[in-house]
């Protein structure tokens, strides 16, 4: 998936009300890190915060 098509894909499910469960949950899923939410909910358990902020950071660069 090329970064253009994520892009489109986190914007087109983007809401002014996302907090950084949801920026993440779906960047996650729109970079094919996971396929399920289960499988989402796994993957940030095991993100620190630095790369959870590191992640909304990059979310909220391409939806702003």
């Amino acid at each position: 998936m090329t970064k253009e098509n994520i892009t489109k894909r986190v914007k087109g499910d983007y809401t002014p009300d996302m907090d950084a469960y949801d920026m993440v949950l779906e960047y996650l899923m729109s970079t094919e890190q996971a396929a399920t939410i289960e499988e989402a909910n796994y993957v940030m358990m095991q993100l620190d915060e630095e790369n959870i902020q590191e992640i909304v950071g990059q979310v909220s660069k391409v939806i702003m």
